[in-house]
């Protein structure tokens, strides 16, 4: 009777203090399995944002955009000494296996042509009336209306805004390379893609920036 008596009174302590009985119960039962359900639970690891490969034109535009900074020199083709804008254009493609032409002109018959509104990273944009009349002027994009661009002695290689005042008066067009016979970019693994805080993007006045000097 007082066994029975002490059994009520401790079950009823236990409603009191709010523990569910099944998973006490659940417990003792099978120490050993809730012991390694914790362990698993405080071992798994946090989750991440998964990592993309980057597309063969991504890789051209990182590629270029690697490249800001540099100096300007007219018919240049070095980081060191300077690029002009084909020159830069020509290093970047080289680097990766594809083999253009010395001049934006002549840049401007290989690939596809591309609407504006298609634009993808690595695509040439080409651009007219700079320094001289006609076509005269090239960049690689990069993404989000930017390019990058061997732009004036002044400002070397910079990010620009495809879509400023000036460079939008002065769209030419944009044509799409075959990189189809690119290494696919296994290793080149990111999930930080180009975003505006990556980069520096050049601010563009209305006064022209006289390319080729």
């Amino acid at each position: 009777m007082i066994i029975r008596r002490l059994f009520s009174a401790l079950f009823a302590a236990t409603l009191t203090c709010g523990v569910v009985t099944s998973g006490l119960s659940e417990e003792k039962k099978d120490g050993k399995h809730a012991a390694h359900v914790t362990e698993i639970s405080l071992t798994q690891p946090a989750s991440t944002p998964a990592s993309r490969s980057l597309s063969r034109g991504q890789v051209i535009a990182r590629t270029a955009s690697s490249f800001r900074g540099s100096p300007y020199r007219f018919g240049g083709r070095s980081a060191k000494t300077g690029f002009d804008c084909s020159g830069l254009v020509q290093v970047v493609c080289q680097k990766w296996g594809v083999y253009l032409p010395r001049v934006a002109s002549q840049q401007y018959r290989m690939g596809v042509a591309v609407k504006k509104t298609d634009l993808q990273a690595g695509d040439l944009v080409f651009f007219q009336n700079t320094y001289k009349r006609g076509l005269s002027h090239v960049g690689i994009y990069l993404g989000e209306n930017r390019f990058v661009h061997a732009a004036t002695r002044r400002k070397g290689v910079i990010i620009s805004r495809i879509d400023s005042g000036y460079h939008l008066a002065h769209y030419y067009g944009a044509r799409r390379l075959n990189l189809s016979k690119l290494p696919v970019p296994q290793a080149a693994r990111t999930s930080e893609p180009i975003t505006k805080e990556k980069v520096y993007v050049e601010d563009e006045t209305s006064t022209a920036p006289q390319y080729g000097e």
